[in-house]
């Protein structure tokens, strides 16, 4: 688990979903003023952790295929308690 101070090198945080061929996609990626192969990990509502690493250009990314219709959270797990989650609302 990072400390608060680590957290404040995350500078974004997006998510965005998109339904194509009646599933719903849902993406999410970062950007961090971390070095490159630095472990973080995605959840989807509390569950589903996705793990991944940084790239040499301080960036991370992933997603999940065929969720539900509503609103979801995305929470960068690690950093959960400095409130970096986002809420999407796949419609």
């Amino acid at each position: 688990m990072f400390d608060e101070c680590e957290c404040d090198h995350v500078t974004r945080l997006k998510s965005q979903w998109k339904l194509r061929d009646g599933r719903y996609r849902l993406r999410a990626w970062i950007v961090v003023q971390l070095p490159d192969g630095t472990p973080f990990t995605f959840t989807l509502d509390g569950g589903d952790p996705h793990a991944v690493a940084l790239n040499d250009r301080g960036r991370a990314k992933t997603s999940w295929v065929t969720l539900v219709k509503g609103e979801h959270e995305v929470c960068l797990e690690e950093c959960r308690d400095a409130g970096l989650c986002r809420h999407p609302v796949c419609e």
